[in-house]
């Protein structure tokens, strides 16, 4: 029966060969985030539950755990975890397989290409850039930092394709690249042609959503509720502890409110459990964040939902200012929002942060926030 083997070791050019190591001894491999506290870590493992665990030394230590991976199991990834115990998903080599095939016949990428990995490989963005170009017999990059320096380092020595967090996008020259993969909910408008949007999550094992198109082999279908459900042969079935991923008829339920443009094309517009519903309307946190984003007196932002006797919920954004001396007024933010969107979506309160709590790949941690701004009792102005 197979082994599971964790990685505790720094990213780096060096994880591509230890992935390989593991996959020729006919075990299954995961990885501990090392940017975590040690405490975090714990708990990934205890998600995981892996047979080994690998270290920066070299060394292998067994643990307590007993794998009991079924047949074909190859990757084994937490998903976030950061406010909450993670859960581990279990990927075959079969899922890993139909990924890389799909994602590199939608690119016309061929084993002259090279990919660069700057994404966490802790996360199913960095580890399936990995496991892509292993499986591809394409070269792959993967950088200890991702820098516009280490980028453009990667890029001079022969790297042509490359996937980021819409944060490096302004960073670094996206010119140099045959093609850019860009994981972003709501991606800026006149994006470059090499520029393509990707939507997927860690049960997906990758994108699986390609500039709002299906890669082959991938269905999916809208609930009366608007919910996105998604069926292929990429996607995981099980999570670590043995609970199911799929329903009964194969699907894939993501919790992701969507809608079907006019060109035919999936746009997700947000989590289901993130919408605020403020007198029977529905808000789409992203969309006012991108508005409240125009303001040059704003860097960063996150619209949460507090509670509302009068509306159930009403608009509320927590702002990171550029000049504590020069804050924007609530006027100021609602007419920025007020000229694109409906009315309903202007913030009826904000107040101002040091920074904006984001997942590793940027994704502004809405529930964590609004929690920590209602515990600390933050005044909000009106």
């Amino acid at each position: 029966m197979a082994k599971l083997v964790a990685l505790r070791v720094d990213q780096g050019p060096h994880i591509p060969s230890l992935v390989s190591k593991v996959w020729g001894s006919g075990d299954a491999v995961s990885v501990i985030d090392q940017r975590l506290d040690q405490k975090l870590q714990e708990r990934q493992i205890q998600a995981i539950q892996p047979d080994y665990v690998y270290d920066e030394g070299g060394n292998i230590t067994k643990t307590g755990f007993s794998s009991k991976l079924k047949p074909g199991s190859a990757l084994v990834i937490a998903t976030s975890g950061t406010t909450s115990d993670p859960k581990a998903v279990v990927h075959t080599m079969e899922n890993l397989c139909s990924s890389a095939l799909a994602i590199s016949s939608r690119l016309s990428t061929t084993t002259s290409d090279h990919w660069i990995c700057s994404l966490p490989i802790s996360h199913i963005g960095g580890m399936s850039v990995i496991t892509r170009s292993l499986l591809t017999n394409t070269s792959v990059t993967v950088l200890e930092k991702p820098t516009p320096q280490s980028i453009a380092e990667a890029a001079a020595a022969g790297g042509n394709l490359i996937s980021i967090v819409l944060a490096m996008m302004d960073r670094i020259d996206l010119s140099q690249f045959k093609t850019v993969l860009l994981g972003a909910q709501n991606p800026p408008s006149g994006l470059a042609a090499n520029v393509v949007t990707t939507y997927g999550m860690t049960e997906t094992g990758s994108g699986v959503f390609y500039d709002g198109r299906p890669l082959d082999g991938v269905e999916f279908k809208l609930t009366d509720a608007g919910e996105v459900l998604i069926k292929g042969p990429m996607l995981a079935t099980t999570y670590r502890d043995g609970r199911p991923i799929l329903d009964n008829d194969g699907w894939l339920h993501t919790d992701d409110f969507a809608t079907i443009s006019s060109n035919g094309s999936l746009e997700v517009r947000g989590r289901i459990t993130e919408i605020i519903n403020t007198g029977g309307e529905k808000v789409f946190p992203f969309e006012v964040e991108s508005e409240i984003l125009k303001s040059q007196k704003v860097t960063d932002c996150a619209v949460i939902a507090l509670p509302d006797q009068k509306w159930g919920e009403s608009v509320a954004a927590v702002l990171v200012p550029r000049d504590r001396h020069d804050l924007p007024t609530l006027e100021e933010i609602s007419e920025i929002v007020r000229a694109e969107l409906p009315p309903w979506c202007s913030p009826k309160g904000l107040t101002f942060v040091e920074s904006i709590p984001r997942t590793p790949l940027g994704k502004p941690q809405r529930r964590l926030l609004a929690k920590e701004i209602i515990s600390r009792g933050l005044d909000f102005r009106k």
